[in-house]
């Protein structure tokens, strides 16, 4: 009668709880990372601090904030880690961080840029051909953008590309601009989800006056 009784019950239960398990699992298996991490991030390890900026951010393993994320993200940008500077950067380019916007973008992606981060060189060059943050600089935007796309980062070639077939910083130029939409299509012919990236990017490009 005992086992009758708990089969009812367990019967009883709706298939989406059950559905929904692996999810909980999840979240569940996010929190227990994030402590570890944040434990290492208050003995000041950059890598952990960068790890919960990113969790803040997402909300994963914890509540979305966005302002314990530039916290935590400025504590390992300010301790010289590349991915910390451009992410907080971009923070900072969205309105997340200070009031100085562009700015101290700038500031962030510069010192990513000089470690070699292909997006903070393509965002840097990105401000300075648009003259958001950094007085306008044609030729220093396109030393940024020409180094991300040597890295091969798809937007920054595909940026290339808009700066040669629209004339921006530069003389239109169709064999340029031929030459930099092959680049964007070599690179995105290797790997299906740049192909993607391509043409969202296309869509939403806006990134020059």
């Amino acid at each position: 009668m005992e086992n009758e009784n708990h089969e009812n019950t367990v019967s009883s239960i709706p298939a989406e709880q059950f559905n929904n398990f692996d999810g909980v699992l999840m979240k569940f298996e996010q929190a227990k990372i994030f402590e570890r991490y944040l434990k290492a991030a208050r003995q000041g390890d950059a890598s952990s601090q960068l790890f919960l900026g990113c969790c803040y951010a997402k909300g994963e393993g914890t509540r979305q904030n966005y302002a314990k994320a530039v916290r935590w993200l400025r504590k390992a940008a300010e301790q010289g880690d590349a991915r910390a500077q451009l992410k907080l950067g971009m923070c900072c380019t969205r309105g997340l961080s200070t009031t100085l916007g562009c700015e101290e973008a700038a500031d962030w992606f510069l010192l990513a840029a000089q470690q070699g981060l292909a997006e903070a060189q393509n965002n840097l060059g990105v401000l300075y051909m648009a003259g958001q943050g950094v007085h306008r600089n044609y030729e220093t935007g396109l030393r940024w953008l020409r180094a991300a796309a040597r890295q091969g980062l798809l937007r920054a070639t595909y940026n290339l590309f808009l700066c040669y077939s629209k004339g921006i910083g530069v003389r239109q130029d169709d064999d340029e601009t031929f030459r930099w939409t092959r680049k964007a299509l070599e690179v995105a012919k290797k790997d299906r989800p740049k192909l993607k990236e391509l043409i969202a990017h296309r869509r939403s490009c806006n990134l020059f006056p």
